[in-house]
């Protein structure tokens, strides 16, 4: 069975652990520090710790759940305790292989369908922040939410900040109240970084609308259509191309907001986040009724 925490749903928990024989063991040792908390065991919950040495290793499994989520509803919080490759490119496993984020994205977006939306991921790894590229208002989120550290982590922070956000997690079953109380445990570089996909389609689409959709960034935009248009021998002018522009402003809310959010394939999102969709059109409204909007 589902359990709810604010904002979504899980039945497990679930560590993928990809670390060396001769390393600290973080994702074990999280495990058994989080099966000994009273919140976690009054609740029933479920724990399960995957050692996924390998890239198929860890492809396998992943599958595995986009099958059980679908077969059974059973709908995991994901917690990668592993190394981030340079560069914060992606995962790096524990026989040298890299999953890059692009890969792992296409994965998870897959496993956030079959979970209906409901894919939280924990992030342990050095630089893992840098998922948030694959998060995108105009394309489906892989993920509800996300956890990661900015910048390189050491693991006596990592195994610090797991049992801080897990403890108040599964007390409170607030993700927002845990996040604060992980956020105040302050690391050597950089910070914790906490979005849901709620949050981020907000801050993107308003501001893609700030920066690109002035009257003058639109001219822009249409001068230089209108000049790869007629190299490729097009004739529109750069009248109708800026009209053609603004004209999609009207629309395009709900055309990222559908793709974001897996309306087709998920149609409870539409009414789960109606509340979103209709905070970020009347801010799009707001600042397209701004004079330097106007064309």
């Amino acid at each position: 069975m589902n359990k709810h925490i604010e904002g979504f749903r899980f039945s497990k928990l679930v560590v993928i652990q990809s670390l060396t024989s001769h390393e600290v063991p973080t994702g074990r040792i999280l495990g058994e520090f989080i099966s000994t908390l009273d919140s976690f065991v009054e609740k029933n919950l479920s724990f399960e710790i995957q050692n996924c040495l390998t890239k198929d290793s860890l492809v396998h499994l992943l599958r595995t759940y986009i099958q059980e989520a679908k077969e059974s509803g059973s709908y995991p919080i994901l917690h990668f305790e592993c190394h981030g490759m340079a560069y914060g490119e992606g995962l790096a496993l524990a026989n040298d292989e890299n999953i890059t984020w692009p890969e792992l994205a296409l994965l998870l977006i897959d496993l956030n369908v079959a979970c209906a939306f409901n894919l939280f991921v924990f992030f342990a790894a050095c630089d893992a922040a840098y998922f948030i590229e694959e998060m995108n208002a105009n394309k489906p989120s892989p993920v509800y939410s996300i956890v990661a550290p900015s910048d390189k982590v050491n693991p006596s922070e990592l195994m610090r900040a797991g049992r801080i956000y897990y403890s108040e997690l599964f007390s409170t079953t607030n993700a927002d109240q845990a996040l604060r109380a992980l956020k105040r445990e302050k690391l050597e570089c950089g910070q914790w970084f906490g979005l849901t996909a709620e949050q981020w389609f907000e801050e993107v689409v308003t501001g893609y609308v700030k920066d690109y959709c002035s009257a003058e960034a639109i001219t822009e935009r249409a001068r230089c259509l209108y000049q790869e248009q007629k190299r490729n021998g097009g004739g529109a002018s750069v009248g109708s191309i800026k009209r053609a522009l603004s004209r999609k402003h009207s629309s395009f809310v709900d055309e990222y907001f559908q793709k974001c959010f897996f309306t087709h394939d998920i149609p409870k999102n539409t009414e789960r986040f109606s509340d979103l969709k209709r905070r970020v059109e009347r801010q799009v409204k707001a600042v397209l009724s701004q004079p330097r909007y106007k064309l």
